[in-house]
């Protein structure tokens, strides 16, 4: 038998059932009213949270979160992003990796993807090192994770130090394939795709390259990655048209990749990133013979890059390109002064970084200048600059690399033309004898016995001129037979050289 407070409870409950019946029929009825319910709750939730700040208690703040309701995200986000600083300034790495795993429920624009996206990275810098660390288990959310902004890059290359030991090209190239079967994830395989594309670049594999980094946009769904892999495009399909000498006109690809990467910049408002893309577009553009375009194409370049501050050797960069489409235009006076500009900036540089890249580049510009002057008949302005490109060249690659040769080719060549016959001789000689410890090619050597031989007759020294001129010849015709151009022009000259010594 039940209690007289038994009895009053039953009574007192039976009557808030009906209290509450009445309170939702009057909710559904009167929407103002609902409303007002939800502002007081959000109040609350608002004076709670501002304690919190008070107090900065991560403990606090982990109780409070689960109490946040969706329909406050920003707070929600707020409480999150502060409880996930805590956690990694603390060195909390389980607690870190729980909340991290939240991530997929986290409602979150743009801009709060791209601070969730700072903190997921500040945590692999905090936790990289440490024995617990579990990379795959960090790549596992990144890709549950549904944030755009998160990068692989620091993941993947923790990965394949820690589990496959991969430092070496091969090593790196042989542990991404193996993650490509592994991996599932569209995201995660674009990032692979793409990794994998660029050391097939920079092993000189253009097309294993493009097939892979192909593979690689197709399945990107990021914005930025994509005009990054359309840059790797372009300089895949360049790499190859360089290497097979323009045998497969591949240029209208590269362009095309390259005007790609350039209208995503554009959209991101990625200002620095799309200049530096607008000059690879107007080289690609200038080496598919398109000059017009390519001339407009890298003077906007050269603009924006100035705008956003770039460095002083991209800048320098782009003004080299432009007077080398001005030299082919034949507007010299234009490409010198382009050429002049350029070489400022690299003065500029050199006071920063005195390196390997900035001296061969100076010398290119100095070398291409140096055409300019030859082209005049500026002949000792050209002599100046050939000697100081070849300075530069034997710092930097030795006295016996094939680019080295090529500036004391220029060199012989306007001795020769501006009638300085024994400083052409001398130089010619020592070509031959660089040619030689190279072991060139037959042709190449005979190339160069043929100009010796064209620079002793000038100083009337027969008797040698002949020597050298049956070597070019015998050379030249081993390589190419009798009835080539360029055996019939040393014939011809060893004929006459003949004829003098008769004479």
């Amino acid at each position: 038998m039940l209690s007289h407070i038994e009895v009053r409870n039953i009574k007192y409950f039976s009557q808030l059932e009906g209290m509450i019946e009445e309170l939702r029929d009057v909710l559904k009825n009167n929407q103002s009213l609902t409303i007002s319910w939800k502002k007081t709750q959000t109040q609350v939730i608002q004076e709670r949270y501002q304690k919190l700040l008070e107090q900065d208690s991560l403990q606090e703040y982990e109780k409070f979160y689960p109490q946040i309701t969706n329909n406050l995200s920003d707070i929600r986000f707020e409480v999150f992003y502060i409880i996930l600083e805590k956690c990694i300034e603390n060195g909390f790495y389980s607690k870190t990796v729980q909340y991290l795993k939240q991530l997929s429920t986290l409602q979150q624009d743009d801009e709060q993807a791209r601070e969730i996206a700072d903190k997921f990275n500040q945590a692999i810098s905090v936790f990289a090192n440490k024995d617990d660390f579990n990379v795959e288990q960090f790549i596992e959310i990144a890709e549950q994770s549904n944030n755009k902004f998160i990068k692989y890059d620091e993941l993947i290359d923790i990965l394949l130090v820690q589990k496959y030991k991969a430092e070496t090209q091969d090593q790196q190239f042989n542990a991404y394939k193996t993650l490509l079967d592994i991996y599932e994830n569209p995201k995660t395989k674009s990032y692979l795709y793409t990794k994998l594309g660029q050391l097939q670049l920079n092993l000189q594999d253009n097309k294993g390259a493009i097939e892979n980094l192909a593979k690689g946009l197709e399945l990107s769904q990021n914005k930025e990655d994509q005009a990054l892999i359309h840059s790797y495009l372009g300089m895949a399909y360049f790499c190859t048209l360089l290497i097979i000498f323009l045998a497969n006109n591949q240029f209208p690809q590269a362009i095309k990749n390259y005007q790609s990467s350039c209208q995503i910049y554009q959209e991101l408002k990625q200002l620095s990133q799309l200049a530096t893309n607008e000059t690879l577009l107007g080289d690609a553009f200038r080496m598919n013979s398109q000059l017009d375009q390519a001339l407009d194409m890298l003077l906007q370049s050269l603009e924006r890059k100035k705008q956003v501050k770039q460095s002083s050797l991209s800048i320098a960069s782009t003004l080299s390109l432009v007077g080398q489409t001005c030299k082919v235009k034949k507007d010299i006076r234009s490409a010198l002064w382009y050429f002049h500009e350029a070489l400022e900036y690299y003065k500029v540089e050199k006071l920063i970084n005195y390196t390997e890249e900035i001296l061969l580049k100076e010398a290119s510009t100095l070398d291409n200048q140096g055409e300019c002057f030859k082209y005049c008949k500026r002949f000792q302005d050209a002599i100046a600059n050939f000697k100081d490109s070849l300075r530069l060249k034997q710092e930097s690659l030795g006295y016996n690399h094939k680019q080295t040769i090529i500036t004391m080719i220029l060199l012989a060549t306007t001795y020769y033309q501006h009638d300085q016959y024994k400083e052409s001789l001398n130089v010619f000689q020592q070509i031959l004898e660089s040619q030689k410890s190279n072991e060139s090619e037959t042709e190449v050597i005979a190339s160069t016995q043929n100009n010796i031989a064209q620079v002793l007759l000038s100083l009337k020294q027969y008797d040698q001129a002949l020597q050298y001129s049956n070597s070019a010849v015998q050379g030249l015709k081993n390589k190419f037979g009798d009835d080539h151009d360029i055996v019939k022009k040393a014939k011809t000259l060893n004929q006459k050289i003949s004829q003098f010594i008769k004479e």
